[in-house]
């Protein structure tokens, strides 16, 4: 700074003075402009497919000048798509261990270095997603069962777990519901897992309806009194079992030992049919009706007589 610079020049022209000198001039050597500045992320510690958005902190920023340019950077290689080129950018391709960057070119006379980086690389961590699974699976009709959605799932990070009617009730994390349903329709449900991370995942299971066995008990009966009645008689369906309530043939508990009944009252009888693949099954039911003996009153005209009197039975 303050050198003074001339200019000698000789000339090879006869009769010329030799040299001559220009004028003087000074030359000013301003300060080299240091450019510092911080970026700042709104997380470093994500989910695979958020969003990070990155800025330039405006009040770290020393010798940016009025007009500064932007380049956004990952593991050095210059970012591209909408923002990376601005005092802002936004990103949800990050993985793992990714750095953030960003250079500045200030537009500040005499600005060090060119371009200049920021003091603060911002490395990502992206923690992985949970895995589940779901099967399939299936209720007897009429809600006669229910079944566990937790029994279907293969969670294994070991997620919390959570129940919902739709997917987008899962994915927002809202209105979840108990993981025992008895659907009366073939129903989607979907299942949330998410770790403590915070980072979570969401796949669906389809519950089916299986119909109900078909049973029939047959025909009402009727026997007289002390008579026997066979309850197989004119009934249909499969693995039936026969009960004297509709409790117990609902539970399949305390069948008849024997088919063949003697009821001394008018008696509802009860069948049941079992489906052993589903589990499913279904009851009927048949009235035997117990009709008394009639009363017979005999009389005679008289009950002591000799040898050939006649007698009037009535």
């Amino acid at each position: 700074n303050g050198d003074e610079i001339i200019v000698m020049m000789t000339s090879n022209i006869s009769g010329s003075p030799k040299t001559v000198m220009s004028n003087p001039f000074t030359v000013t050597v301003n300060d080299a402009r240091p450019v510092t500045f911080n970026i700042n992320a709104s997380a470093t510690d994500i989910c695979p497919g958020e969003d990070v958005t990155f800025s330039v902190n405006l009040s770290t920023l020393s010798n940016g000048g009025t007009n500064p340019t932007y380049q956004w950077q990952i593991n050095a290689i210059n970012a591209t798509g909408t923002g990376s080129t601005s005092s802002s950018y936004t990103t949800s391709n990050l993985v793992n261990g990714d750095v953030v960057t960003l250079l500045v070119t200030s537009n500040v006379e005499c600005a060090i270095p060119v371009p200049a980086t920021n003091s603060n690389p911002i490395t990502i961590t992206v923690n992985p997603l949970p895995t589940v699974t779901a099967n399939p699976g299936s209720v007897c009709a009429n809600s006669q069962t229910d079944i566990d959605l937790e029994d279907l799932v293969t969670n294994l990070d070991g997620g919390t777990l959570t129940y919902y009617t739709s997917e987008t009730n899962a994915e927002n994390e809202t209105n979840s519901i108990s993981q025992i349903v008895s659907p009366t329709s073939t129903t989607t449900y979907w299942i949330r897992t998410e770790l403590p991370t915070g980072c979570y995942d969401v796949t669906s299971t389809q519950i089916t309806i299986d119909p109900l066995p078909a049973v029939n008990a047959g025909i009402d009966g009727d026997i007289c009194i002390g008579n026997t009645y066979d309850l197989t008689t004119n009934a249909t369906g499969s693995n039936l079992s026969y009960y004297e309530n509709q409790t117990d043939a609902n539970n399949g508990s305390n069948a008849l030992v024997s088919t063949t009944v003697s009821p001394t009252v008018t008696t509802t009888y009860y069948v049941r049919s079992d489906n052993t693949t589903t589990g499913c099954y279904n009851t009927d039911s048949k009235i035997i009706t117990v009709n008394p003996l009639p009363n017979v009153t005999a009389n005679a005209s008289d009950t002591s007589i000799c040898i050939g009197e006649p007698v009037t039975l009535t």
